[in-house]
């Protein structure tokens, strides 16, 4: 089990950017959180690349619709098909976000500052892949949370053999 699970309190408000399948979010679900916000465009990117949304966009929709009958009968999953930069949420909302989008060090840096924003003190921005990903990503999320955690004042509470990361928000 991935140790970023063990920082989901009952009742919190949570984020997975980067559904996929939402094998992770049934993952998520089972730590009972009172909301749970899947955020993921299944949109075809990359095309010629060996990153998982390069395939064909029917390939793609296919997926959103298996999560969407995943979850169709629980209240607490709302699911939101776009870009996580797009996705609008109040300052201070969340108890816990897991980033697992896109992993071009742009992209993970983007979300780690939005997503920071909207956490609660004392809430937990997590994600996955912290460390080398196999594919062209500039760094990745290694890069990205090395940088953000120096810059913010932060520090890594988990990092190891699972990949995942996980930061306390201080403010």
């Amino acid at each position: 089990m991935r140790p970023s699970l063990n920082y989901i309190r009952p009742e919190a408000v949570c984020a997975e950017i980067g559904v996929w399948k939402g094998e992770f979010s049934r993952l998520i679900l089972k730590k009972s959180p009172k909301r749970l916000h899947l955020i993921d465009p299944w949109v075809s990117q990359y095309a010629g690349s060996n990153k998982w949304y390069s395939c064909p966009q029917p390939t793609l929709d296919s997926k959103f619709e298996a999560v969407s009958s995943l979850f169709d009968e629980d209240p607490r999953v709302e699911i939101h098909r776009q870009f996580s930069a797009d996705a609008k949420f109040k300052k201070k909302y969340f108890d816990w976000v897991y980033i697992d989008g896109d992993h071009n060090y742009e992209v993970v840096k983007s979300d780690l500052y939005k997503y920071y924003e909207l956490i609660k003190q004392g809430g937990f921005l997590c994600g996955h892949d912290y460390g080398p990903t196999g594919v062209d990503t500039n760094g990745g999320p290694k890069r990205a949370v090395d940088e953000f955690i120096k810059e913010k004042g932060e520090r890594l509470l988990v990092k190891g053999d699972c990949r995942d990361f996980v930061i306390k928000v201080s403010v």
